[in-house]
């Protein structure tokens, strides 16, 4: 994912089939052991971790068949937030670890896509991480959700 000095973050699936963070102190040589960021959680499957303002994560899990979006702390693994974003599927994350935003785009049954910018606070703090705003829609010519139902 990324590294701090000599300790560097990775994705893991080691007694984790759901997937968990982890980091290591390359410094203390192989077999050295690893530290437990952010736990596996039993009910959701992890995908994917991006870094994103220098000292934060962004999680992306699988849960109750759509994706949801978490603002992990980097160095601690403390949930701040979850991202409000709409059902569906979360297909990719665009971040960059020196902006202090990310972008993402959700797809579902009656939308091709609308991408979303998630901008940080100048302070963040627990529950209170960002701001969410949509940043362009995908709509297609002669293509009106609204014709259609979803059961």
């Amino acid at each position: 994912i990324t590294n701090k000095g000599s300790r560097f973050f990775f994705l893991s699936n080691d007694e984790a089939p759901n997937k968990k963070v982890i980091s290591m102190n390359v410094d203390l040589g192989p077999g050295a052991a690893y530290d437990e960021v952010i736990p596996e959680n039993k009910t959701k499957v992890l995908q994917d971790v991006d870094q994103v303002n220098q000292d934060y994560l962004v999680l992306t899990y699988m849960e109750d068949v759509k994706n949801t979006l978490y603002i992990h702390e980097l160095e601690s693994g403390k949930l701040l937030d979850k991202v409000p974003a709409p059902i569906g599927s979360i297909p990719f994350v665009k971040t960059r670890a020196e902006d202090d935003f990310f972008f993402f785009i959700v797809t579902s049954f009656l939308s091709p896509g609308e991408i979303f910018r998630y901008q940080f606070n100048k302070e963040v703090k627990e529950g209170d991480v960002g701001e969410l705003d949509p940043f362009k829609k995908i709509s297609p010519p002669h293509f009106n959700p609204d014709d259609f139902t979803v059961n």
